[in-house]
């Protein structure tokens, strides 16, 4: 396993990926089944290895790894090469959720436990190329009517308006 040009230690190597569904049940308080899909979320990567304490170096390599932050001060992200991550097409990751290392004194190591997540995701891309245009303000053409506007008696009068108009003269 490779994270940008950095050798995950290989010893007891053991990679598990998840994807899970954004979805909200429709069903209140029922036994209805409906639900509501809120998007595919992005996939995690859970790796598990041991580095032998006679190995420091490479747990100490790895730490800073994981810690490294950009100049905006975001997690950094890496390419991954790793074999079920790739058939699942992660191509970038970054370190997320935790990053735990235990001493077993039976097998002289370390075991280390860390997730990646993968990022900018291909269900993000294709939501963001799916994501409509602002619309546009509209404008009708012709002539602009205020309410304001002490020209409004000249305006032309509907039929509607007529027919109101000669109704309230024959009551009066």
């Amino acid at each position: 396993m490779m994270l940008g040009n950095f050798k995950v230690p290989d010893k007891e190597l053991k990679v598990s990926v998840s994807m899970s569904f954004g979805s909200e049940k429709l069903g209140g308080q029922t036994s209805g089944t409906d639900t509501a899909h809120k998007g595919i979320k992005p996939k995690t990567v859970y790796v598990s290895l041991l580095i032998p304490f006679d190995d420091a170096k490479s747990l100490t390599e790895l730490t800073a790894i994981a810690e490294a932050v950009t100049e905006n001060g975001n997690l950094k992200i890496y390419d991954i090469v790793e074999p079920a991550a790739n058939a699942m097409k992660i191509r970038q990751v970054q370190f997320c959720d935790s990053f735990d290392v235990r001493e077993d004194y039976n097998l002289l190591a370390w075991q280390v436990d860390f997730n990646v997540q993968e990022y900018k995701s291909v269900a993000e891309k294709t939501e963001q190329r799916q994501q409509t245009a602002k619309a546009k303000p509209q404008a009708a053409a012709g002539t602009t009517v205020s309410s304001d506007d002490d020209s409004a008696d000249d305006a032309p009068v509907t039929g509607i308006e007529k027919f109101v108009a000669g109704l309230d003269k024959a009551l009066s």
